[in-house]
């Protein structure tokens, strides 16, 4: 959920797969990934109309506006086609861009490239607004929440298999399995492989 509060203030602009590496060149020694946050970047100075290289969009994110969003209440500020600009945004080198704000009614919603710079505005009306945001990744990624230690066990047991896969329990070619690569989805009910140690009777 994302709530703007009266008084609240802008959220500086980011993306939404902001700890994804921006392209590099073969001569530059880039950040490694882990150290990537939302304001430390290994920026290229080449224009932003025309960047030397984009980096593919890494996921989607869908907001719905529950009780509405204007530039009053904070609707998200949006830079529109920053998602072609290469980069993540600069909080010096971008404090001047502008922006425009997601206005629409109850029920509407905004579909988002990963790559679009975007921040909640600042709320300067009397109420709450109050959004809902789905975030779409392809199944190699991390997802924001732990789903896979978050699902409630009897709502894992209710769900379908294409809700499992959503939700990050369906083993991608290998990928997210706890045990067996071939097993098809993961389960919160399986028993733990727990402590490896050598066993008493075999050699180190």
């Amino acid at each position: 959920a994302n709530i703007a509060k009266p008084g609240g203030v802008p959220m500086p602009l980011h993306t939404d797969q902001w700890w994804a590496p921006e392209p590099t060149r073969p001569d530059r020694r880039n950040l490694p990934v882990g150290s990537i946050t939302r304001t430390t970047f290994d920026h290229d100075d080449a224009p932003t109309e025309q960047p030397p290289l984009i980096a593919p969009a890494a996921c989607s994110n869908v907001l719905f506006m529950l009780n509405g969003m204007t530039e009053e209440n904070g609707g998200t500020r949006l830079v529109p086609g920053s998602h072609r600009f290469g980069r993540h945004p600069d909080p010096d080198r971008d404090k001047g861009i502008e922006t425009v704000a997601a206005e629409g009614p109850p029920g509407c919603a905004i579909i988002t490239d990963g790559r679009l710079w975007h921040g909640t505005g600042a709320n300067i009306g009397t109420t709450d607004r109050y959004a809902l945001i789905i975030t779409f990744c392809g199944p190699q990624y991390r997802p924001q929440e732990n789903y896979t230690v978050g699902v409630r066990p009897e709502v894992y047991a209710s769900l379908p298999d294409r809700a499992k896969a959503l939700l990050g329990f369906k083993v991608w070619s290998g990928y997210g399995r706890t045990g067996d690569p071939t097993v098809e989805f993961i389960s919160p009910e399986d028993p733990l492989t727990g402590e490896l140690r050598p066993d008493s009777g075999s050699a180190a």
